[in-house]
């Protein structure tokens, strides 16, 4: 049985260390779909830009995700998209993130967002 390919957005929008929302855990799913031929793009907002920042603390118990990021071009996933004012708001700029990210601004999102056809938020 075969089915048409879906588009998917992973959106990250909480810190590294958030219990709640495990980085590790969205990337799993990223990968799975990524393996099965689909679509996958991620967008980090909020307080998630900070997933792709160098400086990441060492926590014990919490593996950094930062090297899950770098994986992504080998599972063929589209490079990942940051919201500029949350860069902004947190005194990062996209150039020294630790994997290239293209960027969009606030009123760019609802449109792109649109663009995919599965949407799965954390």
């Amino acid at each position: 049985m075969s089915g048409a390919s879906k588009s998917f957005l992973f959106v990250l929008r909480h810190t590294p260390l958030d219990d709640g929302c495990r980085a590790r855990e969205v990337l799993d799913q990223v990968f799975s779909a990524a393996a099965f031929d689909q679509t996958v793009r991620i967008l980090l907002l909020d307080d998630g830009v900070w997933q792709l920042h160098p400086g990441q603390p060492l926590i014990t118990g919490h593996e950094p995700v930062t090297p899950l990021f770098s994986a992504l071009s080998l599972y063929d996933v589209d490079t990942p998209w940051v919201e500029q004012e949350s860069l902004d708001a947190r005194g990062l700029k996209a150039e020294h993130l630790v994997v290239p990210a293209r960027t969009l601004t606030r009123n760019e999102l609802p449109t792109w967002v649109a663009t995919h056809d599965i949407v799965i938020g954390c």
